[in-house]
């Protein structure tokens, strides 16, 4: 095991600095003079064809293929490509990738564990970088005792050495991780050397002459400069460069540039200090790292608040560049600041969505894998991904935070939540649906659950690739929804009934006039000619309150072809029901229930809750009249959704109301990963409008609803 290990970084932000001429030689460099072990590794996607140029050889190993499951540190050197030069010095060389791999064979976690593994075994690790930016670039910087910034002396090379030396600092490298090699620098028209420290304000750690002749000799004959010639300028230039780096000393500064990065790499790597943190459980000790994280958070979070002023007009792009500017100046203030990268990058980030996101709740918004956001109260969320529940790693600092976090949510959208009104139901700028309720009527604290909704809108092809219906059964509704049938989605919660009801609601003709009526607008529908209403909450006084209702009234004054209501929840049913049976056919809504004749039942509530004083078969015939079709929608227990009915009302009989299935979802069991299998099937039951479909020239195949079990 080597603890001593120096990992030096080659980089430069402009294309052609000469970054991979220095890796290959200052390997050599390093090999010819030290008689060390020294590894040359890329993560460049494209350095295996500059190797090849460097190099009258092939190379039979790649980090992208090594199986690290089976590699130890003794074993490392034989899955490495070894280069002998002047007959008895040797180092190693390992490309990222080969000449035909995809960059997307590798991630930067490999490079990370590769380095981990290769530090124990070499002595030195020479790093050739490319000149983006990238997550290969950081994961090789994050393992650096040093990092050569490459540059030239001319001032297109110049400007971009400085645009980098800005992109280090925002990523919390220190400044003494950094020196500045200097290539070319006695080129023609080259900058003075004064003029280069002026414009970077960085000394030169050490300059290579330009001497193209014999670079491109060695290019050409794929040997390094120093084998070729090993007195030339460049190979006298080179083997200095490795002699300094050997040594770890600069004799005319009298620095230990080693020992200084070496400490600021440890301060980097190690948040916790004996005056911070005495001798403790490490139980105890994360505990204190989050009571600083969370000082410092909060500390900063207050100078926020006097330093930046956001108007009503600010350019989003321009305030939030801004705003991480000023973040940065305040963390490198705070003395108890993390010192590690990634803590510090974490902690701007945190900030940074308190004061201008909806904080730790910012980064699950973002994630389009999660569907849905429930926080229980400041120390549990909840998500729903891919239809299961998990617990999520985040957590608010206090009660009154998360309060302000709901007082944030619903403020820019005109709703309240307080005292006087502790619930509310509204909906972001994205689409999403959120409801808030605070205590005293949440007992463990407020509480939020947020409904997401794709950006892209879900297609009957989707539902297919989904295997949440076969393409019969789509096809089936499809006809229903052109001939005007009137049908109902039922479903529980978070069944994916708005979802059925988007892609259904598509299969209306564009040259028809349609209304949608919903208390949160979700619907995305994209017919030319469509009429959005939305409810509106009462005012603080109590008054102006708009609901479905009444917003249902008005669709009936409005000329509607076509009435979508998001879904039936009240006496709302009544009036939908009244409208299907006068002339408004081929409507559309949902309701919550757990099967047809549980939609039924419900339905029968609903119209109760209107507050006329009906007979239930009144309230039946109501039913039976208006509603055509029921499409049952579930979700199933390993989170997937299907639609597992689609039964058609066909009447009544005595005081029932008369139903039969013409598709159905049959369960047959879970697999070993509790996957739910089963089948779509046909009942073998042909509609009671069968007729009405040839009619209005829907060539119908009999074959769709003959039963296959």
């Amino acid at each position: 095991m080597n603890e001593n290990c120096k990992v030096i970084s080659i980089y430069s932000p402009k294309g052609g600095a000469g970054t991979t001429t220095i890796s290959v030689n200052l390997a050599a460099a390093l090999s010819y003079q030290t008689q060390k072990e020294v590894l040359l590794l890329s993560v460049h996607s494209k350095f295996i064809k500059d190797l090849i140029s460097f190099f009258d050889m092939g190379f039979k190993y790649h980090l992208s293929d090594l199986p690290f499951n089976n590699i130890m540190e003794t074993s490392l050197p034989g899955y490495l490509n070894p280069y002998t030069f002047l007959k008895k010095y040797k180092f190693y060389i390992l490309p990222l990738l080969g000449e035909k791999d995809d960059i997307e064979k590798i991630n930067p976690a490999k490079v990370e564990k590769f380095l981990n593994i290769a530090k124990n075994v070499f002595d030195f690790i020479i790093i050739n970088t490319p000149m983006e930016f990238n997550k290969y670039n950081m994961a090789a910087f994050d393992h650096s005792n040093l990092i050569l910034l490459v540059s030239e002396p001319t001032i297109p090379s110049i400007v971009r050495v400085k645009e980098s030396m800005s992109l280090f600092q925002e990523n919390h490298y220190p400044n003494e991780m950094i020196k500045l090699l200097l290539n070319r620098a006695d080129s023609e028209n080259a900058l003075k050397a004064d003029e280069i420290k002026g414009a970077l304000k960085l000394e030169i750690f050490h300059q290579l002459p330009n001497d193209p002749g014999d670079v491109i000799n060695s290019e050409q004959l794929g040997k390094p400069v120093i084998e070729l010639n090993i007195k030339s300028k460049f190979s006298s230039a080179i083997l200095n460069l490795g002699t300094i780096l050997d040594r770890g000393y600069l004799e005319d500064k009298k620095i230990d540039i080693f020992r200084i990065v070496s400490d600021v790499v440890k301060k980097r790597k190690v948040q916790e200090t004996e005056e911070d943190l005495p001798a403790k459980g490490e139980k105890e000790k994360s505990k204190d790292l989050n009571e600083i994280y969370n000082q410092v958070k909060t500390s900063i979070h207050k100078k926020l608040v006097t330093e930046i002023t956001i108007g009503a007009d600010a350019d989003p792009d321009k305030l939030r560049q801004e705003t991480i500017q000023v973040i940065e100046k305040l963390l490198a203030e705070e003395k108890k600041a993390p010192k590690e990268r990634s803590v510090r990058e974490k902690l701007v980030l945190e900030i940074l969505d308190e004061a201008l996101g909806l904080g730790p709740l910012e980064p699950l918004l973002k994630d389009e894998t999660v569907t849905e956001i429930m926080v229980i109260n400041k120390d549990e969320t909840y998500i729903e991904q891919k239809g299961k529940l998990k617990r999520a790693d985040l957590k608010f600092l206090s009660d009154e935070q998360l309060l302000k976090f709901c007082e944030r949510i619903v403020t820019p959208l005109g709703r309240r939540v307080d005292d006087s009104s502790p619930y509310v139901d509204a909906r972001l700028q994205d689409g999403s649906r959120v409801h808030i309720i605070i205590p005293p009527l949440a007992l463990k604290g407020p509480t939020i659950t947020i409904r997401k909704f794709s950006k892209e809108k879900l297609t009957p092809k989707d539902l297919i690739n989904f295997n949440s219906a076969p393409a019969d059964m789509l096809e089936f509704i499809k006809w229903c929804v052109l001939i005007r049938k009137n049908i109902v989605i039922s479903g529980g919660t978070g069944s994916g009934k708005t979802t059925l009801l988007n892609i259904t609601s598509g299969f209306i003709p564009e040259d028809e006039r349609i209304i949608t009526v919903e208390d949160s607008a979700e619907l995305q529908l994209q017919q030319p000619h469509v009429v959005r209403l939305e409810t509106r909450p009462p005012s603080i006084e109590g008054t102006g309150e708009v609901t479905i209702r009444d917003l249902v009234k008005c669709c009936l004054r409005m000329r509607p072809d076509r009435i979508v209501v998001g879904e039936c929840r009240s006496g709302e049913a009544l009036d939908m029901l009244q409208a299907m049976n006068t002339g408004h056919d081929g409507s559309l809504t949902t309701v919550h229930s757990n099967s047809p004749r549980d939609c039924i039942r419900r339905l029968e509530t609903l119209c109760l809750m209107a507050g006329m004083d009906l007979p239930a078969r009144a309230i039946r015939e109501q039913i039976a009249g208006a509603v055509d079709l029921i499409v049952q929608q579930a979700r199933l227990s390993d989170g997937s959704r299907k639609i597992i009915n689609v039964t058609e009302i066909t009447g009544m009989e005595g005081e029932v109301v008369t139903m039969q299935d013409l598709f159905v979802f049959k369960q047959t069991g879970v697999d070993a990963n509790h996957k739910v299998k089963g089948k779509f099937t046909a009942t073998g039951i042909m509609p009671a409008f069968t007729e009405e479909l040839k009619n209005k020239g829907i060539k119908v195949d009999p074959k769709i609803f003959r039963r296959t079990d």
